[in-house]
C-alpha cells in the first residue's frame, strides 16, 4: 500500500494552512527543491542571542530560554539542511552547549528549573529532573549533544568529548530499562563520522539488542506511546531497519490508514490535564511536525505514489 496522490495532497495542504512556518519551509526544502534559506529564516525565530535555542522549538517546552532540549533539536535540523559547520547558527549552539556542560554534575541538562514557570508537557516538570541521578542525566540527552559537539569537535573542549563519550558507552551498556526515545536519539550519535568508531559500532549494537527487546509489535499499542517500529527506523539506512525490517513494513501501512481527515498524523501522547490552552497550540504544531517526518518515512521507503 502506497499513500495516495490524494492522501499526499492534503498532507501538504495541512502543513501549508496549519503548520509553524518551520515545518512549513522543512516541506518544500525537502519535496519541492526550496532552498535551505526559508527554513533558516523560520528557525531564527527560535534562537537567542546566547547563541541557543528556545521558545518552544520543541513544543512540549514553552519556556523562552534556551535549553539543551531546544539547542540540540535546532542543530539536528541544521544537520538535515546540511549547514556549513561555521555557519553562526551552528557555531552559537554548540559554543552554548559548551557553556552549559554542567561540571558539577557531569552532565548536561534537558530543562532547568526556569522551565517550571511556563506551559510544559507532564515529563518535563523540573520535580522530574531535579536531583539529576537518572534520566535526563543518562542517554538523555548525552547522546544527541555529543552527536554535534563531535561534528564541531575543533570548539570544544576534548576532555569533555572523551569523558562524556565513554560515559554514554557505559550507560548504555548498563542502564535500564530503555524507552523508545533512548534508542532512537543514539541514531544520530552513531550517524556521527567524527565520533570514534568504536564508540558508534558499541552503540550501534546495543541499540539493535534494546530495540529488537522494547518494539511495540501489537498495533493496538500505536496509538498510545509505544515504541513504534518507525519510532525506531524512521529512514532505511537507520541501524534498526533491518532488525525491525517486517514490523516497520506493517507501521508504514498502519500509518497510511490512519492519516486524519485534514491530512496530518496526530501525536500519541498529550499534558493530561496541564495547561489545556496551550496544549491545543501546541498539539497543532506536533501534527505539522509529525505529518513533516511521517511523509519523510513514507517517501524514503517507497510508500508513497510516485506523482505524489
Amino acid at each position: 500500500m502506497k499513500l495516495s496522490v490524494d492522501a499526499f495532497a492534503r498532507a501538504k495542504a495541512f502543513l501549508q494552512g496549519s503548520a509553524r512556518p518551520l515545518e512549513r519551509a522543512l516541506f518544500l526544502h525537502a519535496f519541492e527543491g526550496a532552498s535551505a534559506s526559508g527554513a533558516l529564516g523560520a528557525l531564527e525565530a527560535f534562537r537567542n542571542r546566547d547563541g541557543g535555542f528556545g521558545h518552544a522549538l520543541e513544543p512540549d517546552l514553552w519556556l523562552p530560554a534556551s535549553s539543551v532540549l531546544c539547542t540540540t533539536e535546532a542543530l539536528h535540523v541544521l544537520r538535515e539542511l546540511d549547514v556549513p559547520l561555521d555557519h553562526e547558527f551552528v557555531t552559537g549552539a554548540v559554543d552554548w552547549l559548551v557553556a552549559a556542560f554542567d561540571p558539577e554534575l557531569g552532565a548536561w541538562r534537558q530543562v532547568t528549573q526556569e522551565a517550571q514557570g511556563h506551559p510544559h508537557a507532564e515529563h518535563w516538570k523540573w520535580e522530574l529532573h531535579a536531583d539529576g541521578t537518572k534520566w535526563p542525566v543518562g542517554v538523555l540527552p548525552r547522546a544527541e549533544v555529543l552527536s554535534h559537539l563531535w561534528r564541531s569537535r575543533d570548539r570544544v573542549p576534548r576532555e569533555i568529548l572523551e569523558d562524556q563519550t565513554t560515559l554514554l558507552v557505559n550507560d548504555f551498556a548498563t542502564d535500564e530499562p530503555f524507552g523508545p526515545d533512548s534508542v532512537a536519539r543514539c541514531e544520530s550519535f552513531v550517524r556521527t563520522q567524527s565520533a570514534p568508531s568504536s564508540a558508534r559500532e558499541a552503540v550501534a549494537r546495543r541499540m539493535r539488542d534494546v530495540g529488537v527487546a522494547i518494539v511495540s509489535r501489537d498495533a493496538k499499542e500505536w496509538t498510545g506511546y509505544a515504541a513504534k517500529p518507525l519510532k525506531l527506523a524512521p529512514l532505511p539506512d537507520c541501524v534498526l531497519a533491518e532488525p525491525l525490517a517486517e514490523d516497520v513494513q506493517r507501521n508504514l501501512t498502519w500509518e497510511i490508514e490512519h492519516q486524519d481527515a485534514d491530512g496530518s498524523w496526530a501525536p500519541n501522547w498529550s499534558w493530561g490535564e496541564a495547561f489545556a490552552e496551550e496544549w491545543a497550540e501546541a498539539q497543532r504544531w506536533w501534527r505539522g511536525h509529525i505529518t513533516l517526518h511521517t511523509l519523510r518515512s513514507l517517501r524514503a521507503y517507497g510508500r508513497t505514489s510516485e506523482d505524489g
